[in-house]
């Protein structure tokens, strides 16, 4: 009678909203938390609040961000990224800098090693009309890569379009999204840049926004638990080209606002999407004026200011196309990376002055990278 008495009193005076808390969500159906980082690197600090659960890890991207850490490098690794600051570990993880202890590439191998994970599901891109490899084709595709040396290659198993095996004792599977795909564990989920980019061909056929919104359909259809998100752009490092940074945010807040996946509103990425389009009709001019209009709605947009920049330079309006670069910078510093491309240019031209403006571009945008010289 006491028990059931207690239970009562519990049950009255706990808070509605505690009994309600659920463990994960479900992406793109429940908002979920979120970090937007510039190097998958970055990703370890927010890792490390989940470690002790050991979540399993839904991964999106063309890498599997196994690249090796020596040896000697390693302990200082793991002292870094278990105890470090955000921005120390920027400082050495993530930024260029002459003496880093981590390279962009590595978060994976230095969180399977400290045992952060119970499983690993690596979703790959597909691009449309190609199959997902055989066994014999992805024995083949690591071959002189560290996935040679991780998985276990001889017990490798292929179901529908999902190839598992282990790393490290940990299973991993390594998938696309045609077919579902059961995830048990609350899972922290990543996303790279890379994936996007890999499906994409050209802008006929692989709208990149389109293509986003039907990759997050897809990934909501899984009904996957997720407690955490991290998106890592990946600009700086020097592989993911610029013209796609603008899906970090957008996937940002489709994470945050799930129900925009099922509204018909105007949306930046839509419009992007149809100049983009136009413009490989070689109709330059009607993109043009599309990213004009855009602007009236998004006049502080970095990415739309960098596509501006492009279409200037394209009929040769050099004035208002570094006024467009300058603008893209102002809000989002990474862009500044066009300036290294300008630099280039101007030399290879035989315009040195040019070409020292230019660096000096890249310096202010960029104060603390050592490798910036004349």
């Amino acid at each position: 009678m006491i028990n059931r008495l207690l239970l009562f009193c519990i049950l009255i005076f706990t808070p509605l909203t505690a009994v309600a808390e659920k463990p994960f969500q479900l992406l793109f159906t429940d908002p979920v938390i979120s970090h937007k980082v510039e190097a998958d690197t970055e990703a370890l600090f927010y890792w490390r609040e989940l470690a002790d659960s050991r979540p399993s890890l839904i991964l999106l991207s063309s890498s599997p961000l196994l690249q090796p850490v020596p040896d000697p490098a390693k302990q200082k690794a793991r002292k870094l990224i278990e105890n470090a600051s955000l921005d120390k570990i920027r400082e050495r993880a993530v930024d260029p800098v002459s003496d880093p202890l981590l390279f962009p590439g590595s978060s994976l191998t230095m969180a399977l090693d400290l045992d952060w994970f119970s499983e690993v599901l690596w979703i790959v891109p597909i691009k449309p009309e190609t199959s997902f490899p055989t066994l014999a084709q992805f024995i083949q595709s690591v071959e002189n890569s560290p996935l040679e040396e991780l998985l276990d290659l001889e017990n490798l198993t292929l179901e529908k379009q999902c190839i598992s095996s282990k790393i490290k004792n940990i299973p991993i599977r390594i998938c696309s999204l045609a077919d579902p795909i059961e995830v048990t564990q609350p899972a922290i989920f990543h996303a790279e840049l890379s994936y996007f980019q890999g499906l994409h061909i050209n802008p006929i056929k692989t709208p990149i926004f389109q293509t986003l919104l039907e990759q997050a359909a897809s990934i909501r259809d899984q009904k996957w638990p997720i407690k955490m998100a991290t998106l890592s752009s990946g600009n700086v490092q020097g592989s993911i080209s610029l013209d796609v940074r603008f899906l970090t945010d957008s996937l940002m807040q489709l994470i945050d606002n799930p129900q925009s996946l099922n509204e018909e509103t105007e949306q930046l990425g839509s419009g992007i999407d149809s100049a983009l389009y136009t413009e490989s009709m070689f109709l330059s001019a009607g993109a043009h004026d599309i990213f004009l209009s855009l602007k009236k709605n998004y006049p502080d947009n970095p990415h739309l200011n960098y596509l501006l920049y492009k279409s200037y330079s394209r009929t040769k309006n050099g004035g208002m196309a570094l006024k467009s670069l300058s603008e893209a910078v102002a809000s989002d510093p990474v862009y500044a990376l066009e300036y290294f491309i300008l630099h280039d240019r101007a030399r290879e031209k035989g315009q040195p002055t040019a070409a020292l403006a230019m660096l000096n571009h890249a310096e202010t945008a960029f104060p603390d990278n050592p490798f910036i010289k004349w």
